[in-house]
């Protein structure tokens, strides 16, 4: 069964950004001077998914009422500087040249509430499922798609909250077409509510958990369980996992192994051989990081904690809602020596069926791992602006020199034959690196 995939990120006015278009591929990698925007995409694509589930604009922005913390920034934050409101959107490749282009925006002063929403599907057929015509106090004027003659017919809901996360109750799905625009509705919420920004806390897996808990939260609380089911589920791949650890760990690991209570919970542990075990308690941050990291690539297409079961291999109606795994300055803890096996897990993660790898990173020993298509993979953010690398002015004589990571760390920016003095400074300056 084909997968909806997450294709594009239209960052009409967010934050530091203003019509800004970050497209999505099997893998991509953001690079960028500190302060470039690179974590502005991943808050957008937090944001999205937010909004898509139905709840109120207050608890999905700024955590009311919820245990969860507020996106970065608050509502507020979203908006870029001077203006009362943001506004993003995104398309959701479908298969079978269907495509679905969603937009909204949100006013965040004087009150948080909707101001504009809309749903097209594109393709060989153009159809506007739904967009809001009229704005009332507390509510909204939306017209649909219910392929009767005529005006689209109208509808009141909410302002306090998406249209998207409304349609299933407002509406009376007394017709195919209405029928199919609840299920767009649904797919463009699960495709956005699938989207899974790790953030490895190494802390928090230094206690013990229930085996129960195998799927992957973002934080990484529960990685024992995690790696437990991997252990079970897929012996070869965990093999692989164990194989790794052995070598990024800086002493003699013979098994990824788990200390366990009486009551039956585990946290993991190393096996170092001769009765001797080191617990999660003992290991390094950036040992727990990565193997959080690798577990979470390994895993991204049977195992995360995501919106949708239908993401997890669950067949349901209509496309299989694809897995965004976002990983932000993935590097972090990790030595340079090791950045080639990383990327090697990377890429194995983005070859899975309905994934997606979307990394943030400014490591030279990263960069340097790349060749072939995969420089194709890697975006730019600079002055509020998100380019292709291999669009930016002086891409091609700088690279002449040799692998990215040659050129952003020795500067080796021409060959040894005598050419005419160039100035690269430009395109230093938008990867990041002083000249």
């Amino acid at each position: 069964m084909a997968h909806a995939r997450l294709t594009q990120v239209q960052l009409d006015r967010f934050k530091s950004y203003r019509s800004a278009v970050m497209a999505l591929d099997r893998l991509t990698i953001v690079t960028g001077r500190n302060s470039s925007g690179k974590s502005n995409i991943l808050d957008a694509i937090e944001v999205l998914a937010r909004l898509s589930g139905g709840e109120s604009l207050a608890q999905a922005l700024d955590g009311a009422g919820r245990e969860r913390s507020p996106v970065r920034g608050g509502s507020r934050g979203c908006a870029p500087f001077g203006e009362d409101s943001f506004a993003l959107g995104c398309l959701i490749d479908m298969g079978e040249d269907r495509v679905l282009d969603y937009k909204i925006e949100v006013e965040v002063e004087p009150i948080l509430r909707i101001r504009r929403e809309s749903l097209i599907e594109r393709g060989t057929r153009e159809r506007q499922w739904f967009e809001v015509r009229h704005e009332q106090p507390g509510g909204l004027q939306v017209a649909y798609a219910n392929g009767k003659r005529g005006k689209n017919p109208m509808v009141t809901v909410r302002d306090d909250r998406s249209v998207l996360g409304q349609l299933k109750t407002a509406l009376i799905a007394d017709t195919k077409t209405t029928q199919d625009l609840i299920g767009r509705a649904a797919t463009v919420s699960a495709v956005l509510a699938n989207t899974f920004h790790l953030d490895p806390v190494p802390q928090l897996m230094r206690d013990y958990v229930s085996p129960r808990e195998s799927r992957l939260r973002r934080n990484g609380e529960n990685l024992a369980a995690a790696v437990m089911d991997l252990q079970s589920r897929d012996p070869a791949r965990f093999g692989r996992l164990q194989d790794i650890v052995r070598k990024v760990a800086d002493c003699d690991v013979h098994a990824l192994d788990f200390s366990r209570t009486d009551e039956g919970l585990i946290m993991l542990a190393l096996d170092e051989g001769r009765s001797r075990k080191t617990t999660a308690r003992l290991m390094s941050d950036g040992l727990l990081r990565f193997i959080a990291v690798a577990t979470a690539l390994m895993t991204a297409s049977t195992s995360l904690e995501v919106g949708e079961p239908d993401a997890i291999g669950l067949q349901g109606q209509g496309p299989i809602p694809g897995v965004v795994l976002a990983i932000e300055e993935i590097e972090n803890g990790l030595h340079p020596s090791h950045a080639a096996r990383l990327l090697e897990i990377v890429k194995e993660a983005a070859n899975q069926v309905g994934v997606s790898v979307l990394l943030t990173t400014h490591s030279p020993a990263l960069l340097d791992c790349l060749t072939g298509d995969l420089l194709g993979s890697v975006v730019v953010c600079h002055a509020g602006r998100i380019s292709r690398m291999q669009e930016l002015p002086g891409y091609a004589a700088a690279m002449a020199g040799g692998t990215l990571g040659r050129v952003v760390s020795k500067g080796e920016l021409v060959s040894d034959e005598e050419t005419p003095e160039a100035d690269y400074s430009e395109f230093m300056r938008l990867i990041g690196v002083d000249a």
